[in-house]
Order: C-alpha cells, then structure tokens, then sequence
C-alpha cells in the first residue's frame, strides 16, 4: 500500500501511496525507507503508535482478570450449591423416622346413628403413619369435601357415606 516513506522530527511520516496521494501517520519510530503493507522490509513495524501497544496490553491484562473473577464466582457458586445440598439432605434425614412398611387403603363406611367423626377418627388412625390426630382429621375431611377449621371437629350425619384412609402391612 506504502511506496515511500520519510521521516520527520516529530515523529510522524508523510507517505504517498501508489497514486500520489499524501497521508500523514504517527510513528514509534522509522529506520526505514520503505515499507510494504505496514511492515518494515527488514521485518521490523514501522506503523502504529507505541501506545497501541500498552493499551492492548492492557485490555489482555483485563480480560485476563475479568476471566479469573469469573472462574471464581462461577467457584464460590459451586460450593454454595454443594452446600446447600448437603444441607438439605441431613435436615431430610433428621426429619425422617422409622415407619413401617405399609401401604394406604381406602374404605368406604357408612355413618352409623349416633357415631360422630370423633368415633371413626379413634377406630382408623393410626399414629405411626399420622403425627397427630388432627392431620388425620385434616385428611379424612379433604377426602370427603368436609369443611374443617381446625379447631372443632365437624358434625357428620347418620347415614353419610365416608371414604376413610387406612394402613396395612399386606398387599391387597
């Protein structure tokens, strides 16, 4: 692209490409008087400012450390992960206790006269596979469509018809 190149005090070049035309450019310095494509015809650059050179060499620095903090966060977020975890899996197993192996039925009963919830509750809870007595009530309402608040237990009528969960060891 260059045919000639002169040098001046102030380190800059005034080039004339193959046409004619006049082009002014900076230089670190020139030691040659030709060039071809930007590069010396010994090999050694004529072009370019020496600050070029320290601001790419600061951009590699910075996206050498922007690399570096990202490997880190992508770290720290691993072991927050692997914590979390391991935490949940040994607050799961503290929660867990010894049920036996059973499987959940369904019956279906008829409210007999002057039975109340209360009387079926007692006769198919069974605390192994129930916290409370409440929880089972809780339950046995949901099944049924039967509105419960938690603090009473709800009137049922002689002759209703109720789905009530049951445990049993053998496989039916």
């Amino acid at each position: 692209m260059f045919d000639t190149i002169r040098t001046c005090k102030r380190s800059f070049a005034v080039t004339l490409d193959g046409k004619g035309n006049t082009m002014n450019r900076v230089y670190d310095r020139v030691e040659y008087n030709r060039a071809v494509n930007g590069s010396a015809v010994n090999g050694r650059i004529v072009s370019g400012r020496s600050g070029n050179r320290r601001a790419a060499q600061r951009r590699k620095a910075a996206r050498a450390r922007a690399r570096k903090v990202q490997t880190i966060r992508l770290a720290l977020f691993g072991l927050l992960l692997a914590a979390m975890f391991s935490i949940g899996g040994i607050a799961s197993k503290a929660k867990s206790k010894d049920i036996p192996n059973a499987y959940k039925y369904y019956d279906t009963i008829t409210v007999a006269y002057q039975e109340n919830l209360l009387d079926i509750v007692q006769r198919y809870d069974d605390r192994a596979y129930y916290e409370t007595q409440k929880d089972y009530v809780e339950e046995l309402c949901r099944i049924n469509n039967i509105a419960y608040d938690g603090t009473e237990y709800p009137d049922v009528t002689p002759g209703t018809h109720l789905v009530v969960p049951y445990y049993d060891t053998v496989l039916k």
